[in-house]
């Protein structure tokens, strides 16, 4: 099974770098939004399609090359759009990405499947203020509001410590995939990553996460790692927060962490400036 789960993302992870072999000259600026439907709740995969639309609409220029991928137990990485310049269809991508996260056996929800785009919705809201940043995207919608973090109900327990580790081989396989894409690629992560607990108390997943995000580093593609958690997490206990081992995956691969999704505003615009010119 493990063998057929990992020639499936050698298949679709191909696709990315299809598109991009063979050039020459000077390479387009180029993102990979990866939103992680394993590690992630309602709110959370809600926020991430918000900030990545608001990120497309805001800072990604027309020559800029751009790929959406999500990773589901039932698809495992799934290739929603190669790298590509056409936004509209990310944008249209992002959309019809169901918002249903969790692991497969917790609650029988956890099937990020391509669906039909959903109604109209407005734009991700202004914030506050400009120095601030902070505001609920999603304040206004009632599925959103007051919803309990997947950590502070406990389903992270009843995720087997085996799957994690088979996750990150997978994202190490992404990793190295990437390589095969010339120049440096910004990998942008919506999730809720692991708590802490994970990386302290088991050394083969600890030995296996530092291989995964060194690939990442090795493939010229720093990944900049947003908590889907954002204010949400300031209640957890420690153990179960997740900015440390977000922040170290964006350490070790050369990105950066963000610690409150709801500061997209000035996410997208450190993200813009750090891509360059």
């Amino acid at each position: 099974m493990k063998a057929k789960k990992l020639v499936a993302l050698a298949f679709a992870l191909a696709v990315l770098a299809a598109l991009a072999a063979g050039r020459s000259g000077d390479e387009p600026r180029k993102f990979l939004i990866l939103i992680d439907y394993r590690h992630n709740d309602l709110p959370g995969v809600a926020l991430a399609k918000d900030a990545a639309l608001f990120f497309l609409g805001s800072e990604v220029r027309d020559e800029d090359e751009v790929a959406l991928m999500l990773f589901s137990d039932v698809r495992n990485f799934q290739v929603i759009e190669e790298f590509t310049t056409d936004h509209d269809k990310v944008r249209r991508g992002l959309k019809a990405m169901i918002d249903v996260p969790g692991p497969a056996g917790i609650d029988g929800t956890g099937m990020a499947l391509m669906t039909e785009p959903p109604p109209p919705q407005n734009p991700p809201a202004a914030a506050p203020a400009e120095w601030s940043g902070d505001a609920a995207l999603r304040a206004s919608d009632p599925s959103v509001k007051n919803t309990q973090p997947l950590f502070a109900n406990s389903a992270v327990s009843r995720v087997s410590p085996m799957r994690d580790r088979v996750y990150l081989d997978q994202m190490k396989d992404l990793a190295e995939l990437l390589t095969e894409v010339p120049g440096r690629k910004h990998v942008i992560y919506f999730s809720l990553g692991f708590p802490a607990f994970r990386y302290q108390d088991d050394t083969t997943f600890r030995e296996k996460f530092d291989a995964m995000a060194a690939g990442f580093s090795a493939a010229q593609a720093p990944v900049y790692t947003v908590n889907t958690l954002g204010h949400r997490q300031d209640s957890l206990a420690i153990a179960a927060k997740v900015d440390f081992l977000l922040g170290k995956f964006a350490g070790l691969s050369g990105g950066r962490y963000y610690g409150h999704i709801e500061k997209y505003k000035e996410i997208a615009k450190d993200l813009g400036k750090i891509a360059g010119s």
